[in-house]
């Protein structure tokens, strides 16, 4: 593993420590709200040049314009009423940009920007692996760090799977690591946001030589399984998903670790309902589903975890863990086994 790590000079490996630090909004808090809501408003919301995430750059110009999010929604909505927001311009160029490139074995890592469905610049892993396919491909959702890092997790996994015919693009967040929670109304617009680059990224992974629409997955760790679960139900193109983690409701963990006003927890409650992945595992089918969880998990008790299964479509499956929220080695081999069968992976 640290073989790998090597491939990318600016990442550090993350500790247990610093992840626990995140989740309680230490990592996040260096975000102010006020320019969360200025980055939502201007560049998600499409009523001004569109904001580049990376410091220092300049706002992308020339782009056709992207579908704005609504500037208001009911607090209750069922899950056919949210679909129509999560529709988005496929038009837009990607215009992928490749940074820097590391090889390894037969396989190689792009460091990428595309444009994303917001028309803002987004960085990106992309794992190539030799030859000229047919692939299978993958989209992999990190936990820790800030918005460009949680891509560095999965980074051994990705290379891994290459070896075995697997193309990977591992995307950095949107929301709650570039948007911060803030309210219930901007954090739905958020979520809506996110939805759209995770389906956006779908569009750059089937646009890659070789890789075959019929084998295309998720993986996603916590905060990026909650969202693999909607996206899940949300866009079929993904024909199986990897939830490693994902508690079952929004407010319980942006409660937990952003620090919001606690008087308005019920009306966030309320309103988050709608997007939680509560709402929308049972409309995955026919997405098959793989729940992974950790039977020490301080964030995820058992019982949310349980319900959160029950409550989903089938096909699916739930795995049981040694350890906490990191979940071990073991997990990751029934993952890569799982993933080896429903993606019919070369040995």
């Amino acid at each position: 593993m640290a073989g790998t790590r090597g491939l990318i000079p600016q990442s550090e490996p993350q500790t247990s420590s610093t992840r626990e630090q995140g989740l309680s909004g230490i990592w996040w808090r260096r975000f102010s709200r006020g320019a969360a809501v200025v980055a939502l408003a201007v560049g998600a919301l499409g009523c001004g040049p569109a904001l580049s995430p990376t410091p220092g750059s300049s706002p992308l110009t020339s782009q056709p314009p992207v579908i704005p999010l609504p500037t208001r929604l009911p607090d209750k909505m069922t899950f056919e009423q949210t679909l129509p927001l999560f529709e988005y311009d496929r038009r837009v160029p990607l215009d992928v940009q490749r940074l820097s490139s590391y090889p390894r074995g037969t396989a190689r890592l792009d460091d990428i920007t595309y444009v994303g469905a917001a028309g803002i610049k987004m960085p990106a892993y992309l794992v190539v692996p030799g030859g000229k396919g047919p692939f299978a491909g993958v989209i992999w959702m990190g936990w820790t760090g800030d918005y460009s890092h949680i891509r560095d997790e999965f980074v051994d996994e990705s290379m891994a799977l290459a070896e075995h015919g697997v193309v990977s693009l591992l995307v950095s967040g949107y929301f709650p690591w570039y948007v911060t929670p803030s309210d219930k109304d901007a954090d739905r617009m958020a979520m809506i946001g996110q939805i759209r680059e995770l389906r956006r990224a779908i569009d750059l992974l089937l646009a890659q030589p070789g890789v075959d629409p019929s084998r295309i997955a998720f993986v996603g760790h916590s905060m990026g399984a909650m969202h693999g679960a909607d996206l899940s139900a949300v866009d079929h193109r993904v024909k199986a998903s990897v939830l490693m983690c994902p508690h079952a409701t929004l407010t319980d963990w942006v409660f937990e670790g952003y620090g919001l006003e606690p008087s308005t927890e019920a009306e966030y409650r309320g309103a988050m309902a709608s997007f939680d992945p509560l709402a929308f595992v049972a409309h995955a089918s026919p997405t098959a589903l793989f729940f992974q969880f950790g039977s020490d998990d301080l964030f995820v008790p058992r019982i949310v975890a349980q319900g959160l299964y029950d409550a989903a479509s089938s096909p699916k499956r739930i795995g049981w863990y040694g350890g906490g929220h990191d979940l071990d080695a073991v997990a990751r081999a029934d993952r890569t086994t799982w993933l080896t069968a429903r993606l019919n992976l070369a040995p």
